[in-house]
């Protein structure tokens, strides 16, 4: 397979992957964006060895990752920024990264 056509198949697999993210990983939708059945559709997934259940799903838990990560992230700079202070004999809080959550 010469350069080119490798090429071509890689801009193919982003422009499916790219449709199908679009799509919310709907099949028959991505198929109808593009212009192209549904069959014709999943000859090329099977082609780019594409798994529309599969990358949802991987997107998804991915996403959930990220929350996480950043929700701990926050959870941490608050621990980090809290500082007592004492205004007229009464002891306040204030916790920087935790406004507007």
């Amino acid at each position: 397979m010469s350069r080119y056509d490798e090429e071509m198949l890689l801009a193919q697999k982003v422009v499916i992957v790219r449709a199908l993210r679009e799509n919310n990983w709907h099949v028959t939708n991505t198929a109808a964006a593009l212009g192209i059945s549904r069959r014709g559709l999943q000859i090329i997934l099977t082609r780019h060895h594409i798994s529309p259940s599969e990358m949802r799903y991987a997107v998804e838990a991915d996403k959930l990752v990220r929350e996480h990560e950043q929700k701990a992230a926050i959870v941490e700079a608050a621990k980090s920024s809290t500082h007592f202070t004492v205004n007229n004999n009464s002891l306040s809080t204030t916790r920087n990264a935790l406004k507007g959550l």
